[in-house]
Protein backbone atom coordinates (compact mmCIF):
# COMPACT_ATOMS: atom_id res chain seq x y z
CA UNK A 1 0.00 0.00 0.00
CA UNK A 2 1.23 3.70 -0.66
CA UNK A 3 -0.17 6.26 1.29
CA UNK A 4 0.03 9.88 1.08
CA UNK A 5 0.11 12.11 4.26
CA UNK A 6 -3.58 13.29 5.01
CA UNK A 7 -5.89 11.20 3.26
CA UNK A 8 -7.58 7.88 3.71
CA UNK A 9 -6.65 4.88 1.51
CA UNK A 10 -9.02 1.25 1.01
CA UNK A 11 -6.93 -1.52 -0.15
CA UNK A 12 -8.14 -5.10 -0.79
CA UNK A 13 -5.05 -7.66 0.00
CA UNK A 14 -4.40 -11.29 0.28
CA UNK A 15 -1.69 -12.07 2.24
CA UNK A 16 0.10 -15.62 4.14
CA UNK A 17 -1.04 -16.29 7.90
CA UNK A 18 1.61 -17.02 9.91
CA UNK A 19 2.27 -20.09 12.03
CA UNK A 20 -0.09 -18.51 14.83
CA UNK A 21 -2.50 -17.67 12.39
CA UNK A 22 -2.18 -14.25 12.36
CA UNK A 23 -1.01 -11.13 10.45
CA UNK A 24 2.01 -8.51 10.46
CA UNK A 25 1.18 -4.84 9.46
CA UNK A 26 4.58 -2.63 9.07
CA UNK A 27 4.38 1.48 8.12
CA UNK A 28 6.80 3.57 7.31
CA UNK A 29 4.75 6.32 8.64
CA UNK A 30 2.20 7.00 12.07
CA UNK A 31 -1.14 5.84 10.98
CA UNK A 32 -4.37 4.45 11.76
CA UNK A 33 -4.92 1.57 10.79
CA UNK A 34 -8.05 -0.76 10.07
CA UNK A 35 -8.39 -4.45 8.73
CA UNK A 36 -11.52 -6.72 7.78
CA UNK A 37 -11.64 -10.21 7.08
CA UNK A 38 -13.16 -10.22 3.83
CA UNK A 39 -12.40 -14.57 3.26
CA UNK A 40 -9.70 -16.99 3.03
CA UNK A 41 -8.57 -20.08 1.57
CA UNK A 42 -8.76 -23.26 2.45
CA UNK A 43 -6.31 -26.31 1.93
CA UNK A 44 -7.66 -28.58 -0.86
CA UNK A 45 -6.62 -31.05 -3.83
CA UNK A 46 -10.20 -30.15 -5.22
CA UNK A 47 -13.11 -28.45 -4.96
CA UNK A 48 -16.68 -27.43 -6.04
CA UNK A 49 -16.80 -24.19 -4.49
CA UNK A 50 -14.70 -21.47 -3.73
CA UNK A 51 -12.33 -22.06 -6.99
CA UNK A 52 -11.26 -18.41 -8.94
CA UNK A 53 -12.49 -18.80 -12.35
CA UNK A 54 -10.51 -15.82 -14.03
CA UNK A 55 -12.10 -13.99 -17.13
CA UNK A 56 -10.59 -12.39 -20.45
CA UNK A 57 -13.76 -10.73 -21.91
CA UNK A 58 -14.34 -8.54 -18.50
CA UNK A 59 -18.08 -6.71 -18.68
CA UNK A 60 -17.80 -3.30 -17.30
CA UNK A 61 -20.61 -1.02 -15.80
CA UNK A 62 -20.64 2.77 -15.08
CA UNK A 63 -23.19 4.52 -12.64
CA UNK A 64 -23.32 7.63 -9.98
CA UNK A 65 -24.55 8.21 -6.94
CA UNK A 66 -25.66 11.16 -4.34
CA UNK A 67 -24.28 11.79 -1.38
CA UNK A 68 -25.28 9.33 0.89
CA UNK A 69 -26.58 7.74 -1.98
CA UNK A 70 -26.60 3.54 -3.12
CA UNK A 71 -24.82 2.91 -6.95
CA UNK A 72 -26.14 -0.35 -7.33
CA UNK A 73 -24.92 -2.74 -10.10
CA UNK A 74 -26.76 -6.09 -11.06
CA UNK A 75 -24.18 -8.96 -12.37
CA UNK A 76 -26.73 -11.62 -13.51
CA UNK A 77 -25.89 -11.28 -16.99
CA UNK A 78 -22.30 -12.06 -17.19
CA UNK A 79 -22.25 -14.22 -14.03
CA UNK A 80 -23.19 -17.48 -13.50
CA UNK A 81 -26.20 -17.78 -10.86
CA UNK A 82 -24.73 -20.03 -8.01
CA UNK A 83 -21.41 -18.09 -7.02
CA UNK A 84 -19.67 -17.34 -3.89
CA UNK A 85 -18.23 -14.39 -4.72
CA UNK A 86 -17.58 -11.62 -7.73
CA UNK A 87 -14.10 -10.42 -8.20
CA UNK A 88 -14.42 -6.50 -9.61
CA UNK A 89 -12.14 -3.57 -10.08
CA UNK A 90 -13.96 -0.99 -8.89
CA UNK A 91 -13.17 2.74 -10.05
CA UNK A 92 -14.19 6.07 -8.33
CA UNK A 93 -13.83 9.67 -9.10
CA UNK A 94 -15.60 12.96 -8.08
CA UNK A 95 -15.96 13.33 -4.49
CA UNK A 96 -13.74 13.51 -1.67
CA UNK A 97 -14.80 10.51 0.70
CA UNK A 98 -15.52 6.70 0.95
CA UNK A 99 -17.42 4.33 -1.04
CA UNK A 100 -18.75 0.94 1.06
CA UNK A 101 -19.91 -1.90 0.34
CA UNK A 102 -21.83 -3.76 2.89
CA UNK A 103 -21.02 -1.11 5.74
CA UNK A 104 -17.20 -1.54 5.00
CA UNK A 105 -15.17 1.20 2.89
CA UNK A 106 -13.59 -0.33 -0.17
CA UNK A 107 -12.54 2.66 -2.09
CA UNK A 108 -10.86 6.53 -0.80
CA UNK A 109 -11.51 9.41 -3.69
CA UNK A 110 -8.58 12.02 -2.82
CA UNK A 111 -9.39 15.12 -4.31
CA UNK A 112 -8.58 15.74 -7.86
CA UNK A 113 -7.51 11.62 -7.82
CA UNK A 114 -9.12 8.82 -9.47
CA UNK A 115 -9.08 5.38 -6.71
CA UNK A 116 -9.23 2.18 -7.84
CA UNK A 117 -9.33 -1.14 -5.68
CA UNK A 118 -10.17 -5.03 -6.40
CA UNK A 119 -13.40 -5.45 -4.35
CA UNK A 120 -14.87 -9.16 -3.70
CA UNK A 121 -18.41 -8.70 -3.47
CA UNK A 122 -20.92 -11.64 -2.10
CA UNK A 123 -23.16 -12.73 -4.99
CA UNK A 124 -24.21 -11.35 -8.26
CA UNK A 125 -25.72 -7.38 -7.20
CA UNK A 126 -23.84 -5.40 -5.41
CA UNK A 127 -24.13 -1.61 -3.71
CA UNK A 128 -22.07 0.85 -3.56
CA UNK A 129 -23.26 3.24 -0.71
CA UNK A 130 -21.01 7.20 -1.36
CA UNK A 131 -20.06 9.44 1.47
CA UNK A 132 -20.08 12.16 -1.30
CA UNK A 133 -20.99 12.39 -4.72
CA UNK A 134 -19.37 10.71 -7.62
CA UNK A 135 -18.74 8.30 -10.10
CA UNK A 136 -18.09 4.88 -9.89
CA UNK A 137 -17.33 2.06 -12.59
CA UNK A 138 -16.73 -1.67 -11.94
CA UNK A 139 -15.18 -4.06 -14.10
CA UNK A 140 -15.55 -8.18 -13.46
CA UNK A 141 -12.32 -9.97 -12.98
CA UNK A 142 -13.72 -13.44 -12.45
CA UNK A 143 -15.76 -15.02 -9.56
CA UNK A 144 -15.52 -17.87 -6.74
CA UNK A 145 -17.50 -21.02 -7.55
CA UNK A 146 -20.47 -22.15 -5.52
CA UNK A 147 -21.58 -25.23 -4.40
CA UNK A 148 -23.42 -26.59 -7.02
CA UNK A 149 -20.08 -26.31 -9.20
CA UNK A 150 -18.12 -29.85 -9.83
CA UNK A 151 -15.57 -30.50 -8.58
CA UNK A 152 -12.18 -29.69 -9.89
CA UNK A 153 -8.53 -28.88 -9.48
CA UNK A 154 -8.96 -26.07 -11.07
CA UNK A 155 -9.10 -22.30 -9.67
CA UNK A 156 -7.43 -23.28 -5.63
CA UNK A 157 -4.97 -20.67 -4.68
CA UNK A 158 -1.19 -21.20 -4.03
CA UNK A 159 0.57 -18.61 -2.22
CA UNK A 160 4.49 -17.81 -2.52
CA UNK A 161 6.78 -16.08 -1.50
CA UNK A 162 6.98 -12.79 -3.43
CA UNK A 163 8.98 -13.25 -6.29
CA UNK A 164 9.69 -9.63 -8.15
CA UNK A 165 8.95 -10.02 -12.25
CA UNK A 166 9.34 -6.60 -13.28
CA UNK A 167 11.03 -3.54 -12.18
CA UNK A 168 11.78 -0.65 -14.74
CA UNK A 169 14.39 0.50 -11.74
CA UNK A 170 16.44 -2.07 -12.06
CA UNK A 171 17.88 -5.22 -14.97
CA UNK A 172 14.48 -7.12 -14.18
CA UNK A 173 13.42 -5.67 -17.42
CA UNK A 174 12.76 -6.68 -20.99
CA UNK A 175 12.99 -3.49 -22.32
CA UNK A 176 16.51 -3.04 -20.95
CA UNK A 177 18.03 -2.35 -17.22
CA UNK A 178 16.57 1.02 -16.01
CA UNK A 179 14.22 1.81 -18.80
CA UNK A 180 10.85 3.47 -17.54
CA UNK A 181 7.12 2.42 -19.12
CA UNK A 182 6.77 4.82 -21.55
CA UNK A 183 3.72 6.14 -22.37
CA UNK A 184 1.53 3.64 -24.77
CA UNK A 185 4.71 1.00 -23.99
CA UNK A 186 3.92 -2.55 -23.17
CA UNK A 187 6.27 -4.95 -21.60
CA UNK A 188 6.10 -8.66 -21.43
CA UNK A 189 7.13 -10.56 -18.59
CA UNK A 190 8.04 -13.75 -19.39
CA UNK A 191 6.97 -16.42 -16.54
CA UNK A 192 7.49 -19.99 -16.21
CA UNK A 193 4.62 -21.39 -14.02
CA UNK A 194 3.34 -24.94 -15.17
CA UNK A 195 -0.62 -25.51 -13.89
CA UNK A 196 -1.20 -21.60 -13.28
CA UNK A 197 -4.32 -20.28 -15.23
CA UNK A 198 -4.03 -17.13 -13.28
CA UNK A 199 -1.77 -15.25 -10.84
CA UNK A 200 -2.20 -12.81 -8.04
CA UNK A 201 0.28 -9.76 -8.33
CA UNK A 202 0.86 -6.29 -6.32
CA UNK A 203 2.05 -3.60 -8.83
CA UNK A 204 3.69 -0.42 -7.73
CA UNK A 205 3.54 2.47 -9.88
CA UNK A 206 6.26 5.79 -8.92
CA UNK A 207 7.40 8.68 -10.74
CA UNK A 208 4.04 9.41 -13.39
CA UNK A 209 5.23 10.43 -15.85
CA UNK A 210 1.66 11.97 -16.31
CA UNK A 211 -1.82 10.97 -15.54
CA UNK A 212 -3.16 7.25 -16.89
CA UNK A 213 -4.01 3.89 -16.23
CA UNK A 214 -1.92 1.08 -16.11
CA UNK A 215 -3.16 -2.64 -16.86
CA UNK A 216 -1.75 -5.82 -16.64
CA UNK A 217 -3.15 -8.14 -18.52
CA UNK A 218 -2.88 -12.07 -20.23
CA UNK A 219 0.42 -11.78 -22.69
CA UNK A 220 -0.34 -11.17 -26.13
CA UNK A 221 -4.12 -10.84 -25.36
CA UNK A 222 -6.48 -7.45 -26.05
CA UNK A 223 -5.46 -5.25 -22.76
CA UNK A 224 -8.89 -4.57 -22.24
CA UNK A 225 -9.85 -1.05 -20.23
CA UNK A 226 -10.14 -2.48 -17.00
CA UNK A 227 -7.12 -0.62 -14.80
CA UNK A 228 -4.99 -2.20 -12.35
CA UNK A 229 -3.81 1.56 -11.19
CA UNK A 230 -4.54 4.54 -12.06
CA UNK A 231 -2.05 7.59 -11.99
CA UNK A 232 -3.76 10.51 -11.60
CA UNK A 233 -0.73 13.25 -12.05
CA UNK A 234 2.37 13.49 -13.08
CA UNK A 235 4.63 12.16 -9.98
CA UNK A 236 1.89 10.14 -8.73
CA UNK A 237 2.35 7.02 -7.00
CA UNK A 238 0.30 4.32 -5.99
CA UNK A 239 0.12 0.81 -5.81
CA UNK A 240 -2.17 -2.03 -5.55
CA UNK A 241 -3.00 -5.81 -5.74
CA UNK A 242 -5.00 -7.43 -8.71
CA UNK A 243 -5.48 -11.32 -10.27
CA UNK A 244 -4.92 -11.53 -13.52
CA UNK A 245 -5.15 -14.52 -16.09
CA UNK A 246 -2.12 -16.00 -18.11
CA UNK A 247 -1.89 -16.34 -21.66
CA UNK A 248 0.53 -18.52 -23.01
CA UNK A 249 2.63 -15.67 -23.47
CA UNK A 250 2.46 -14.92 -20.06
CA UNK A 251 1.83 -11.69 -18.68
CA UNK A 252 1.64 -7.96 -20.27
CA UNK A 253 2.33 -4.56 -18.57
CA UNK A 254 0.85 -1.54 -20.31
CA UNK A 255 1.48 2.54 -18.89
CA UNK A 256 -0.68 5.19 -20.92
CA UNK A 257 0.95 7.86 -19.43
CA UNK A 258 4.33 6.54 -18.59
CA UNK A 259 6.27 5.25 -15.01
CA UNK A 260 8.26 3.47 -13.24
CA UNK A 261 6.68 0.51 -12.65
CA UNK A 262 6.97 -2.89 -10.12
CA UNK A 263 5.30 -6.14 -10.43
CA UNK A 264 5.63 -9.00 -7.56
CA UNK A 265 4.40 -12.19 -7.80
CA UNK A 266 2.84 -13.01 -4.84
CA UNK A 267 0.31 -16.08 -5.17
CA UNK A 268 -1.45 -18.20 -8.55
CA UNK A 269 -4.36 -19.69 -9.29
CA UNK A 270 -4.17 -23.58 -10.83
CA UNK A 271 -5.54 -24.07 -14.26
CA UNK A 272 -4.35 -23.35 -17.99
CA UNK A 273 -3.53 -20.50 -19.72
CA UNK A 274 -5.45 -19.00 -22.46
CA UNK A 275 -4.32 -18.89 -25.69
CA UNK A 276 -2.07 -15.91 -27.28
CA UNK A 277 -3.93 -14.18 -29.87
CA UNK A 278 -2.18 -11.22 -30.65
CA UNK A 279 1.90 -10.35 -32.05
CA UNK A 280 4.12 -8.97 -30.22
CA UNK A 281 4.03 -5.18 -28.97
CA UNK A 282 4.99 -2.30 -30.73
CA UNK A 283 6.35 0.52 -28.65
CA UNK A 284 6.10 4.07 -30.59
CA UNK A 285 7.73 6.30 -29.73
CA UNK A 286 6.29 9.09 -26.99
CA UNK A 287 5.32 12.87 -27.67
CA UNK A 288 8.64 14.76 -26.10
CA UNK A 289 8.34 18.01 -23.59
CA UNK A 290 9.75 20.66 -25.58
CA UNK A 291 11.46 23.29 -24.81
CA UNK A 292 11.46 26.46 -23.80
CA UNK A 293 11.96 25.56 -20.07
CA UNK A 294 13.87 25.71 -17.18
CA UNK A 295 17.13 24.06 -15.49
CA UNK A 296 18.10 24.60 -12.40
CA UNK A 297 21.30 23.08 -10.83
CA UNK A 298 21.61 23.71 -6.95
CA UNK A 299 25.31 22.09 -6.33
CA UNK A 300 26.63 25.28 -8.73
CA UNK A 301 23.98 27.65 -8.16
CA UNK A 302 22.60 27.42 -11.72
CA UNK A 303 19.46 28.46 -12.86
CA UNK A 304 18.72 29.12 -16.23
CA UNK A 305 16.22 29.19 -19.13
CA UNK A 306 16.59 26.21 -22.07
CA UNK A 307 15.75 26.89 -25.38
CA UNK A 308 14.96 24.75 -28.43
CA UNK A 309 16.27 27.00 -31.11
CA UNK A 310 20.17 26.10 -31.81
CA UNK A 311 20.70 29.68 -32.86
CA UNK A 312 19.76 30.94 -29.30
CA UNK A 313 22.74 29.60 -27.75
CA UNK A 314 24.53 33.13 -27.28
CA UNK A 315 21.43 34.35 -24.93
CA UNK A 316 20.91 30.68 -22.48
CA UNK A 317 21.08 27.11 -23.03
CA UNK A 318 19.69 25.59 -25.80
CA UNK A 319 18.37 22.09 -26.50
CA UNK A 320 20.63 20.06 -29.07
CA UNK A 321 18.04 18.97 -31.62
CA UNK A 322 19.56 15.56 -32.73
CA UNK A 323 18.85 14.53 -29.21
CA UNK A 324 15.57 13.40 -27.75
CA UNK A 325 13.13 15.43 -25.69
CA UNK A 326 12.15 15.11 -22.11
CA UNK A 327 9.51 12.38 -21.55
CA UNK A 328 11.28 10.58 -24.11
CA UNK A 329 13.54 7.37 -24.46
CA UNK A 330 17.11 8.20 -25.29
CA UNK A 331 19.43 11.21 -24.32
CA UNK A 332 18.30 14.47 -23.62
CA UNK A 333 21.05 16.90 -24.75
CA UNK A 334 21.85 20.77 -23.40
CA UNK A 335 24.55 23.09 -24.84
CA UNK A 336 26.02 26.27 -22.86
CA UNK A 337 28.84 28.29 -22.85
CA UNK A 338 31.47 28.21 -20.62
CA UNK A 339 33.28 31.36 -20.82
CA UNK A 340 31.33 33.88 -23.33
CA UNK A 341 27.86 35.98 -22.87
CA UNK A 342 25.52 34.37 -20.00
CA UNK A 343 28.88 31.48 -18.99
CA UNK A 344 25.58 29.32 -17.68
CA UNK A 345 27.82 26.04 -17.85
CA UNK A 346 31.38 27.60 -16.69
CA UNK A 347 31.52 25.58 -13.11
CA UNK A 348 30.19 22.18 -14.77
CA UNK A 349 33.36 20.98 -14.47
CA UNK A 350 32.47 20.87 -10.10
CA UNK A 351 29.95 18.76 -10.68
CA UNK A 352 29.92 15.55 -9.14
CA UNK A 353 28.36 11.96 -9.13
CA UNK A 354 25.12 12.37 -7.35
CA UNK A 355 24.61 16.38 -8.04
CA UNK A 356 21.08 17.02 -8.77
CA UNK A 357 20.51 18.49 -12.10
CA UNK A 358 16.10 19.46 -12.67
CA UNK A 359 14.64 20.57 -16.00
CA UNK A 360 11.44 21.81 -15.85
CA UNK A 361 9.28 21.85 -19.47
CA UNK A 362 5.55 21.61 -19.96
CA UNK A 363 4.51 21.38 -16.01
CA UNK A 364 6.87 18.48 -15.48
CA UNK A 365 10.06 18.76 -13.61
CA UNK A 366 12.43 16.01 -14.38
CA UNK A 367 14.93 15.33 -11.95
CA UNK A 368 18.37 13.87 -12.91
CA UNK A 369 21.51 12.48 -11.27
CA UNK A 370 24.75 12.43 -12.12
CA UNK A 371 26.79 10.07 -13.06
CA UNK A 372 29.70 11.24 -14.99
CA UNK A 373 31.33 14.20 -15.84
CA UNK A 374 34.36 13.60 -18.45
CA UNK A 375 36.13 15.13 -22.07
CA UNK A 376 35.18 14.30 -25.08
CA UNK A 377 36.04 15.06 -28.76
CA UNK A 378 33.87 17.54 -30.81
CA UNK A 379 32.53 14.80 -32.92
CA UNK A 380 31.99 12.13 -30.05
CA UNK A 381 28.28 11.23 -30.80
CA UNK A 382 28.19 10.51 -27.08
CA UNK A 383 27.82 14.06 -26.44
CA UNK A 384 23.83 13.82 -27.39
CA UNK A 385 23.33 10.13 -28.36
CA UNK A 386 22.09 7.48 -26.46
CA UNK A 387 22.46 3.75 -27.13
CA UNK A 388 19.80 2.87 -24.68
CA UNK A 389 15.78 3.38 -24.42
CA UNK A 390 17.09 4.70 -20.92
CA UNK A 391 15.80 8.53 -20.22
CA UNK A 392 19.51 10.26 -19.61
CA UNK A 393 21.02 13.62 -19.73
CA UNK A 394 24.06 15.55 -20.94
CA UNK A 395 25.48 18.87 -20.22
CA UNK A 396 27.83 19.49 -23.12
CA UNK A 397 30.21 22.52 -23.07
CA UNK A 398 33.64 23.74 -24.85
CA UNK A 399 36.43 22.71 -22.83
CA UNK A 400 39.14 23.81 -21.86
CA UNK A 401 37.66 27.21 -20.72
CA UNK A 402 38.35 29.80 -23.38
CA UNK A 403 39.18 27.01 -26.42
CA UNK A 404 37.04 25.27 -28.37
CA UNK A 405 39.34 21.84 -28.55
CA UNK A 406 37.42 19.29 -26.66
CA UNK A 407 34.10 19.33 -25.14
CA UNK A 408 33.23 18.57 -21.17
CA UNK A 409 30.29 16.39 -20.75
CA UNK A 410 28.23 15.72 -17.34
CA UNK A 411 26.28 12.84 -17.85
CA UNK A 412 23.11 12.42 -16.11
CA UNK A 413 20.32 9.78 -15.60
CA UNK A 414 16.61 10.29 -15.04
CA UNK A 415 15.54 9.38 -11.52
CA UNK A 416 12.12 11.26 -10.88
CA UNK A 417 9.10 13.12 -12.73
CA UNK A 418 7.13 15.49 -10.93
Amino acid sequence: MTVTPGGPLSQTITVPLGPTGGIDLRSSVVADVFVDVHGYYSPAITATRGRYVAVTSIASATTTAVSGGTASFDLSSVVPADVEAVVVTARARGGVGTWSVAGLPVLSVRFGETAVNRVVVPGRTVDFVASAAGEISIDVLGWYTGGSAPSSSDGLFVSVATQRLYDTTGSLNPLGAGVALHAGWTAELPLALAGAGAVLVNTFVSSAHGPGDLIVFPGRRDRGISPTLVASRSGHAVSGQSPVALSSRALSVWSAGGAEVVVDLVGWFTGTPVAATNGAPINPLPVGDTFPGQIWIPDIKLRSTVRENADLVDFDPVHIPESRSPNQPGNVAIFGHRTSHGREFRNIDRLKRGSQIIVTTNGRNYTYSVTAVGVLKPDDPALWASASNDQTLTLVACHPPGSVRFRIVAFARLTSVT
